[in-house]
């Protein structure tokens, strides 16, 4: 009988086992659906949020375009074209980008390559830096000076500053519907690559 009643406690123990085993595995799954909905909802809501930049980015253009070529000629340019959202093939490549840009303000001698962003981030002047040398390359640039400029709505003042040491126009907009260059320090001009 002893053995009958260690029998049984181990048979109820296994039991109870597999059943806590079972409650674990269901509980898993459930979690691992509920991982996947979040994952899945976390995603579209890095596109939509992606939309929205995107799309921000576009309004800042739009108010920059209009005025940045008179205010360019004012500092003797005299550009004949302004083009917005241009890719650049890189030779030879069967049509893989080079380079983005958003802003080209262009005539026979000179180019300005102009980076748009709502707030400008460090990292946004180095990837510019990276732009100009690439662009320069190309045949259509080669006879050029070309110049960088940032535009963008708030530019603080370290960024500014760095942005000056870079040889980059600083473009932005202050209360007005206008754009306004700021004028470079003492002991800073403007690159042409």
């Amino acid at each position: 009988m002893a053995g009958e009643n260690s029998m049984t406690k181990l048979e109820q123990a296994q039991a109870a086992a597999w059943d806590a085993i079972r409650e674990t595995q269901e509980e898993i799954k459930k979690l691992s659906k509920e991982n996947r909905e979040f994952r899945k909802s976390l995603e579209d809501s890095n596109k939509r949020t992606g939309k929205f930049d995107r799309k921000f980015g576009e309004l800042w253009e739009l108010m920059v375009v209009p005025n940045i070529k008179e205010k360019f000629n004012e500092l003797g340019f005299y550009f004949d074209s302004v083009a917005r959202d241009l890719e650049f093939d890189k030779p030879g490549s069967n049509g893989r980008t080079l380079a983005e840009v958003d802003i080209l303000l262009e005539n026979g001698d000179y180019a300005i390559v102009v980076e748009v962003k709502d707030s400008f981030k460090k990292k946004y002047l180095t990837e510019h830096l990276d732009r100009m040398k690439k662009l320069k390359t190309l045949p259509r640039f080669a006879n050029k000076k070309l110049y960088g400029a940032i535009a963008a709505g708030f530019v603080k003042g370290e960024s500014k500053q760095q942005a000056f040491e870079h040889g980059f126009y600083v473009v932005n907009r202050p209360d007005s519907m206008n754009v306004n260059i700021e004028p470079f320090p003492k002991g800073y001009k403007p690159r042409a690559w």
